[in-house]
């Protein structure tokens, strides 16, 4: 059984979670064969399968772990194993798998520019991991670099976290300043006005 603590208590993290469908290049120069990698592929969406259409996370665990199996450097298998263990409240087990993440699509954006909205979304999901387990400074860079990123398609989540890791520094101002920019490119990002409302409080603004 799993062992998970639930996460704290106002986190964008269940907001932060997808497990979409994405055709990613199969990328080698790891010693790895252009066999096995396929083989992770097909594992990486099954594990999608199961997760989205049969909602069985734990079958998508094993088949993400398998890909690995075959192919330690899959970027995907990484990805969704961080963003399903964070989402059980796991953020042990997910910062390792998103920090892998992380570094792969890095090193891969560099190539190919089409990688750069998948890294934005490992960065804004390893910030929102690094607030729960209260590692706020290196959360607020992440989430500010995210901000910057053109190709990522909810900027509002990045500012949501931005917002999120300032307000448990207990740097209100800034929080509200990043939550403001949040819930005025999403207007309906009810998360990120009930922080915006409790920032303000904070700050004893209770005029907004």
């Amino acid at each position: 059984e799993f062992s998970a603590r639930q996460p704290r208590i106002g986190s964008l993290w269940t907001a932060c979670f997808s497990i979409g469908f994405l055709a990613l290049a199969l990328w080698g120069c790891n010693g790895v064969s252009d066999q096995a990698r396929q083989q992770a592929q097909a594992m990486v969406n099954l594990g999608q399968v199961q997760y989205i259409d049969e909602h069985n996370p734990r079958g998508a665990i094993e088949s993400w772990q398998r890909a690995l199996q075959f192919d330690p450097d899959n970027a995907q298998a990484h990805l969704f194993l961080g963003k399903i263990f964070g989402a059980t409240g796991l953020f042990d087990r997910a910062e390792p798998e998103l920090r892998r993440a992380v570094a792969l699509l890095t090193e891969r954006a560099s190539e190919d520019e089409s990688e750069r909205a998948l890294l934005a979304d490992a960065r804004n999901t390893l910030a929102a991991a690094l607030i729960n387990t209260s590692h706020y400074d290196e959360a607020i860079a992440l989430a500010r670099s995210v901000t910057n990123e053109v190709l990522y398609s909810t900027p509002h989540l990045a500012w949501g976290n931005l917002g999120l890791a300032y307000f448990h520094k207990g740097e209100y101002q800034q929080a509200v300043s990043a939550l403001e920019r949040s819930v005025a490119i999403q207007p309906r990002f009810c998360v990120g006005r009930f922080h915006l409302a409790n920032s303000y409080f904070h700050l004893n603004d209770m005029g907004h």
